[in-house]
C-alpha cells in the first residue's frame, strides 16, 4: 500500500515539472475538443536555463496522426492561427504556449480525451534533443463554469 502511495506521489511530482539538460517543462495541458471536434490544442511553458537559444522545431504524439507548432496572428482586423517551422526560447528565458500565443496543435485525434487523463508528447529541438513532456487533459467547458458566478 505504502509502495503504491509513494509511486503515485512521485508520478505526481514528476508530471508538474520535467527538468533535463538546459529546459524545464511545467504547466502542461491538453485542451480537451467538443464532443465531434478531431483536433486539440496543447500547451506547456518551456523555461530554457542556459545562456543559449533553444528551438522547438516539431512536436509529436501518439495520440494524433498530426501534431504541428502554431502561432495566433493577427491579420486584417482578425486573430488567425498559423503554423509556424520553430518556437524559439532564448537563453535564461521561459516561453508559455499559451491560447491566443504560441501552442500546439493535435490533429486527427485517435481517441477520445477526457478531463484529468495524461497525453504524452515528445518535443524535438533543433540540437536534435529530445524530451518527453506528459499533459494533463483538461476540459473546456467546465473551465468556462469555474470562471462565471
Amino acid at each position: 500500500m505504502i509502495k503504491k502511495l509513494l509511486f503515485g506521489a512521485l508520478l505526481l511530482l514528476s508530471s508538474s515539472a520535467y527538468a533535463c539538460c538546459d529546459l524545464q517543462f511545467s504547466e502542461a495541458i491538453v485542451r480537451a475538443p467538443m464532443p465531434g471536434v478531431p483536433n486539440a490544442a496543447a500547451f506547456v511553458s518551456i523555461e530554457n536555463k542556459s545562456l543559449n537559444a533553444k528551438q522547438l522545431i516539431s512536436a509529436s504524439s501518439e495520440v494524433a496522426e498530426r501534431v504541428e507548432l502554431h502561432n495566433h496572428i493577427q491579420e486584417d482586423g482578425m486573430m488567425k492561427m498559423r503554423r509556424v517551422a520553430s518556437i524559439e526560447i532564448q537563453g535564461q528565458q521561459t516561453v508559455k504556449l499559451q491560447p491566443g500565443g504560441y501552442h500546439i496543435m493535435l490533429f486527427g485525434l485517435n481517441k477520445s480525451l477526457k478531463e484529468g487523463e495524461s497525453v504524452s508528447f515528445l518535443l524535438t529541438f533543433s540540437d536534435e534533443q529530445t524530451h518527453q513532456v506528459q499533459a494533463v487533459v483538461q476540459d473546456l467547458m467546465s473551465q468556462h463554469q469555474h470562471h462565471h458566478h
